[in-house]
C-alpha cells in the first residue's frame, strides 16, 4: 500500500535529522584528526576542559631583551669611472668643433674645453706573422752552397702556434675557466678555427715548457719548515673502520719519518700531490700536514 503524503513528509524529516547528525559527527572526527594543536601526546584544547582538580596553565617564562652594539663595517664606495680607468691608455682622441666655429673660425677664440671619455674594446683577432728567410749564393765562387738564416725556434715543433697564442689558450682555460670547446667556437669569429684537439696538445706542451718553473717552486717549498697539502678523501673508498684507522696511522708515521729524512719528505709530498689530483672531489676535506724539517 503506497504511503500517504504526510507519511512521506514525516519520513523525510527523520532522514534529514539523521543526515545533520552524521555531518556533525564527521566534522568532529575531522577536527580530532586534522584540527589545530594535535600531536601524538597532548591536545592543547584539553587544557580548556572544566575538570575538577585539573592543573592550572603553566605560567610563561619571563622574556629578557638583550641588546648589543657592533661596529658597522664601512660601506665600500663605488669608484668613479675616472679612477677605474685612469691607467687605460688613450688610443684615439676625437675633437668636436661647434658648427658656428667651423663656419667662421676667425670670429672665435678658444677659452677652454670639456673632456669626457668612453671605453671601447678590441676583440681578439687571429693574424699571421710571416717569416721570410732570403736565400743567397756567392756571386763569384759558385762552388759554395747557398746560405740561409736558421729558422727561429718555435714553442711547438713543426707547428704554427706562437708563444703568445699558447699563453692566451692556457690563461683562458685555467684563469678565465673557459673550456676548450668554447675557445674553438670563439676562434671561428677571430678569423680562423682552431680545433680543440690541437689546443689540448698545446696545453700539454705549455705545461712542459713551464715544468722548470714548477720544479723551482717545488724545491723552494721543500726548503721551508713545513709543507701544506690537500688530503684526498680515501676514506670514501676504504669502508672498513679498522683499515681507515690503519691508514691514518700510516700517514702520521710517514709524517714523523719524513721530518727526519728530506728525501722521504719530498716523496711524501709527491704522493700527496698525485693522490690529490686523482681523488679530488667537491666534498673532500682539506687538511694541513705539518712536516717539520730535521733542523727543528
Amino acid at each position: 500500500m503506497p504511503l500517504s503524503y504526510e507519511q512521506l513528509a514525516a519520513r523525510l524529516d527523520v532522514v534529514e535529522d539523521e543526515l545533520v547528525g552524521v555531518k556533525l559527527e564527521n566534522a568532529w572526527l575531522k577536527r580530532q584528526l586534522f584540527g589545530p594543536g594535535k600531536s601524538e601526546k597532548l591536545d592543547r584544547l584539553q587544557a580548556d576542559l572544566p575538570l575538577d582538580g585539573a592543573a592550572e596553565k603553566p605560567v610563561p617564562a619571563k622574556v629578557e631583551t638583550v641588546s648589543y652594539e657592533r661596529i658597522a663595517a664601512p660601506r665600500e664606495k663605488c669608484p668613479v669611472p675616472a679612477e677605474s680607468f685612469k691607467n687605460v691608455p688613450v688610443k684615439e682622441t676625437v675633437v668636436i668643433e661647434p658648427e658656428e666655429v667651423k663656419m667662421n673660425p676667425e670670429a672665435y677664440e678658444q677659452i677652454g674645453e670639456e673632456r669626457t671619455f668612453e671605453v671601447d674594446i678590441v676583440p681578439p683577432q687571429v693574424f699571421k706573422r710571416e717569416i721570410v728567410r732570403p736565400k743567397y749564393r756567392h756571386k763569384t765562387d759558385r762552388a759554395r752552397p747557398p746560405i740561409l738564416a736558421p729558422a727561429p725556434k718555435k714553442p711547438v715543433v713543426g707547428g704554427y702556434a706562437s708563444a703568445g697564442l699558447l699563453a692566451w689558450v692556457a690563461l683562458s682555460k685555467y684563469v678565465d675557466h673557459t673550456p676548450l670547446y668554447r675557445l674553438e667556437r670563439q676562434s671561428a669569429r677571430w678569423g680562423g678555427t682552431i680545433p680543440r684537439q690541437t689546443m689540448a696538445d698545446w696545453i700539454r706542451i705549455t705545461a712542459e715548457w713551464l715544468e722548470p718553473i714548477y720544479r723551482q717552486m717545488h724545491r723552494r717549498l721543500l726548503r721551508g719548515s713545513y709543507l701544506q697539502a690537500d688530503d684526498y678523501p680515501k676514506e670514501r673508498i676504504i669502508r672498513s673502520p679498522r683499515i681507515r684507522r690503519r691508514r691514518k696511522r700510516e700517514i702520521a708515521s710517514d709524517n714523523h719519518r719524513a721530518s727526519r729524512n728530506p728525501k722521504r719528505r719530498e716523496s711524501l709530498a709527491l704522493v700527496l700531490a698525485r693522490g690529490r689530483d686523482a681523488g679530488r672531489s667537491s666534498s673532500s676535506r682539506q687538511s694541513c700536514l705539518m712536516l717539520r724539517s730535521a733542523s727543528t
